[in-house]
């Protein structure tokens, strides 16, 4: 649910060709990314899990007895003892339940939330408005599955390129920027790309598709050993990132 009230968002900006990142600012994105963040919505989970437990553990141990129907105070006492073990002997399976997902959930947040892997960019060069990339060479092989970065200076300043293998063996070829969000790049963490900015996570096959939060394809040649990318299409969608025009500029 958060996911999809995180995405329904930004494609009505999308839509409406509104560039979000220029109508709100930083910090008020920053308050609505809490909202919509991992550990946000980890914690409303933990909540909904334990809340009919945690209602039920309060009846059972702190909720008053009922009157009870006893000729002597022997009786009554005997009752209460009887009833107040019954509550508690219910109550055992429920208190574990709450301790093993409140275990669970400790002992697998550190692992559920891997560290984002976000490489360094290498710099790559245009000659005769082509940038060649190497698909392997002592220092990097792109079909190694990982997020490959790579930086193009031009004319003072820096555009960023991410590649990487999808599951059919092709490689996706992207600017480190989207058509929402500020360009602050991609990170790998297992199967997914997530945006920086709005920590967004992006199944790895889908990159190479435009829209919302995917990083922005761009049109490649790619053969055994090089991927060739025209400068002047590199160039029209950065300019894209930065001016806020309409969804054409990268189609």
């Amino acid at each position: 649910f958060m996911k999809f009230s995180h995405d329904f968002i930004h494609q009505t900006f999308v839509f409406i060709m509104v560039p979000d990142h220029q109508l709100l600012r930083t910090t008020v994105w920053n308050f609505i990314g809490f909202f919509f963040g991992s550990n946000f919505s980890v914690l409303v989970t933990l909540i909904s899990l334990l809340f009919f437990p945690a209602l039920f553990l309060y009846h059972s141990l702190l909720s008053p007895l009922p009157e009870l129907p006893a000729d002597t105070g022997a009786q009554r006492r005997k009752f209460r003892s009887i009833l107040l073990s019954d509550r508690r002997r219910k109550a055992i399976p429920v208190l574990i339940f709450i301790v093993l997902i409140i275990g669970a959930w400790f002992l697998g947040s550190g692992e559920s939330v891997s560290r984002l892997y976000n490489p360094k960019p290498k710099p790559v060069v245009e000659d005769k408005g082509i940038v060649m990339i190497p698909v392997n060479d002592p220092t990097m092989n792109l079909m190694d599955g990982s997020l490959h970065k790579f930086s193009l200076a031009h004319q003072g300043k820096e555009i960023r390129i991410i590649i990487i293998k999808r599951d059919n063996n092709a490689l996706s070829v992207c600017l480190d920027a989207c058509e929402i969000c500020p360009p602050d790049g991609y990170g790998q963490r297992d199967d997914l790309v997530v945006c920086v900015f709005c920590n967004t996570p992006i199944p790895i096959n889908t990159l190479g598709k435009a829209g919302g939060c995917n990083p922005i394809p761009l049109v490649s040649a790619i053969d055994e050993r090089f991927v060739r990318i025209d400068l002047g299409e590199i160039l029209k969608k950065w300019e894209y990132v930065n001016s806020g025009k309409g969804r054409e500029a990268v189609r």
